[in-house]
């Protein structure tokens, strides 16, 4: 009966609020990388703003820094949807 009773609160709004919210945070992070690589890649070569290797080897860094949370995001995701099963 305490299983059934743990499913039932497992599947509550509060696991779907929560659910919700790990969706969000990995859209979000998967959204702000992907802006910043466009962002990168659609300025003009000559200017003020110029595109330069150091500058790209900074956004590779902001990759590379960026990655580890979107795998967790999306670990926690996948948990939280085991969890509902």
């Amino acid at each position: 009966m305490a299983k059934a009773e743990a499913n039932k609160a497992a599947q509550g709004p509060e696991h779907q609020i929560r659910t919700a919210a790990s969706a969000l945070t990995l859209a979000a992070s998967a959204l702000t990388l992907a802006a910043q690589v466009v962002e990168h890649f659609r300025k003009p070569k000559a200017g003020p703003n110029e595109r330069t290797k150091a500058g790209t080897a900074l956004l590779g860094l902001a990759v590379l820094r960026t990655l580890p949370s979107l795998i967790r995001s999306a670990r926690s995701l996948q948990a939280e949807i085991k969890r509902s099963k």
